[in-house]
């Protein structure tokens, strides 16, 4: 009898503990999904691609526009992918300009996998290791007469398909504006939002 009752305290134990563990799993894969970037978003949807190959996370009131094309290479290099735009109520009283966004792009049949596919004279070149997974960097900045044109790629090293991330984040001088109705993007917010994107990204392999 008591071999049989330690048997079963056994078995509630055991049950106890995988049932707080799955909760505390659970906890943490809530936490991820909410996970984004201040006031540029607070929950995150999931986009997936079987024709791209990926998926992604991104921040619920993104635009998305899955006829996206890259033809900063070019038009005869236009680069396929999906674009995710900050939504227009985000950009208000800011200097951060429409077509601000992050964009997965993909070139197909390349035997390597680095930046340069992706972006034309890029500075501050760099490989990192995050998350096990190894990035091709670049930063590349233009100016108009009076905007600012900034994209950070980060072209995932080893992909077949050659998958990249884009971040390209359009400003205005502030000086432009009546100063007393803009201020200055949260940076800070809208790059974690974006990386928090590249994080999530799956690509099929």
């Amino acid at each position: 009898m008591t071999n049989s009752l330690f048997g079963v305290f056994l078995v509630l134990i055991i049950f106890s503990v995988l049932v707080l563990g799955a909760l505390g799993f659970g906890a943490h894969l809530y936490t991820i999904s909410e996970m984004t970037g201040g006031v540029y978003g607070s929950r995150l949807n999931t986009y997936a691609d079987f024709n791209l190959g990926l998926s992604v996370r991104y921040p619920s009131d993104f635009v998305v526009n899955e006829r996206y094309y890259y033809s900063g290479m070019g038009l005869d290099n236009q680069i396929q992918g999906v674009s995710f735009s900050v939504p227009e109520s985000k950009l208000k009283g800011t200097n951060l300009l429409q077509g601000t966004k992050a964009s997965v792009e993909v070139i197909p049949n390349m035997p390597t996998c680095n930046v340069r596919l992706f972006l034309s004279d890029p500075t501050n070149i760099r490989s990192f290791l995050e998350d096990d997974v190894l990035y091709s960097s670049a930063l590349k900045k233009t100016n108009d007469r009076h905007n600012e044109y900034e994209e950070l790629v980060y072209a995932i090293t080893g992909s077949s398909p050659c998958v990249a991330i884009r971040y390209l984040i359009k400003t205005a001088p502030v000086t432009s504006y009546n100063a007393a109705s803009v201020s200055l993007y949260n940076r800070k917010d809208l790059l974690s939002a974006f990386d928090t994107m590249r994080r999530s990204l799956v690509v099929q392999k």
